[in-house]
């Protein structure tokens, strides 16, 4: 796979798992025509998402998630599997030990001491994070330091 392929690629696969984690069954037959790509391109995304750690099973030709699993173990099997395919895994496997290691708390948040954070908003955002609800964010620069 040429390297520029791989924007296009991460796209359908990312499309593709939204797709079969909202419970949609597809065949790679329907993957080839959607996607406009080769059935063997097609039969490749279904053994990237197996490799990932997504449970597909399938019946009647048509591929479909099995339900029970975490989603945090779903996006470190993905990225690990994406960084494989790159051939990039020596540069983020160790990042992403790392991140499984660490505690439950969210790794991805961190408080700088310049910031002034409203924590019943904090807490709105948490709740809404853990609970899967879609956020839309805009920031707005503040005007009183802004010029």
């Amino acid at each position: 796979m040429k390297a520029k392929d791989y924007s296009t690629t991460l796209s359908n696969l990312c499309n593709l798992i939204d797709r079969l984690k909202s419970g949609e069954k597809i065949s790679t037959k329907q993957i080839s025509n959607e996607y406009s790509v080769s059935l063997r391109t097609a039969q490749r995304y279904i053994k990237f998402i197996k490799e990932a750690g997504f449970n597909l099973l399938k019946e009647n030709n048509k591929y479909y998630l099995k339900r029970n699993i975490s989603s945090k173990e779903v996006i470190f099997e993905a990225i690990e599997s994406l960084a494989k395919n790159a051939r990039i895994e020596k540069e983020i496997l160790p990042l992403l030990k790392e991140l499984k290691t660490s505690t439950d708390e969210n790794v991805f948040y961190s408080k700088l001491d310049i910031e002034k954070i409203d924590i019943e908003l904090f807490s709105k955002l948490e709740y809404a994070i853990n609970n899967n609800f879609l956020l839309k964010i805009k920031y707005q620069k503040n005007k009183k330091l802004g010029k």
